[in-house]
């Protein structure tokens, strides 16, 4: 995943557009992050067949430079 460049105190986000095609509820138990500076967001725990969820996942820089 490539965040491109951004400086310390932002939070860079990306939006990842899941669609379910299983016959079946795809459900979200947990997201874990690799490292204590990203980590995601769902808004929904649940997406039914053929609906459509998203997955906001942000990076958080601990540096004092250009990040890219």
């Amino acid at each position: 995943m490539d965040f491109g460049e951004f400086w310390v105190g932002e939070k860079p986000t990306i939006d990842l557009l899941i669609r379910n095609t299983w016959s079946h509820d795809m459900v979200f138990k947990k997201l874990t992050a690799s490292c204590g500076c990203s980590g995601g967001v769902y808004d929904s725990l649940v997406i039914k067949p053929s609906e459509r969820g998203r997955v906001s996942v942000f990076l958080e820089a601990g540096s004092s430079t250009l990040i890219s």
